[in-house]
C-alpha cells in the first residue's frame, strides 16, 4: 500500500488519521511484523497494513488509503 504522496506505508511509521496519531504495526504487504504482532496471528488478512491509532485500537487497511491518513515521520 502506498500513502497519496507515493510513499510506501511501512511498519513503524508514524501516521496520523483524521487527527488521531497512529502507529503502523505491520505490512503484510511488505512481510514485516512489529514484535508482538506475529505473521502467524494474522495470516487471515490477504493484504494491507495494520494501524494502531489513538482512541481507536486497530485499524486494518487495504486498497486505496484512506484519504484521511497522513505519513508523519518514518521509523528510525
Amino acid at each position: 500500500m502506498r500513502y497519496h504522496s507515493g510513499h510506501d506505508i511501512r511498519m513503524g511509521d508514524r501516521v496520523s488519521m483524521s487527527g488521531r496519531p497512529g502507529v503502523v504495526v505491520f505490512s503484510i504487504d511488505h512481510d514485516e511484523f512489529s514484535p508482538g504482532y506475529s505473521r502467524e496471528d494474522w495470516a487471515s488478512l490477504a493484504s494491507g497494513v495494520m494501524l494502531d491509532v489513538a482512541g481507536w485500537g486497530l485499524v486494518h487497511m487495504h486498497g486505496p488509503p484512506d484519504l484521511d491518513l497522513e505519513l508523519i515521520s518514518r521509523a528510525k
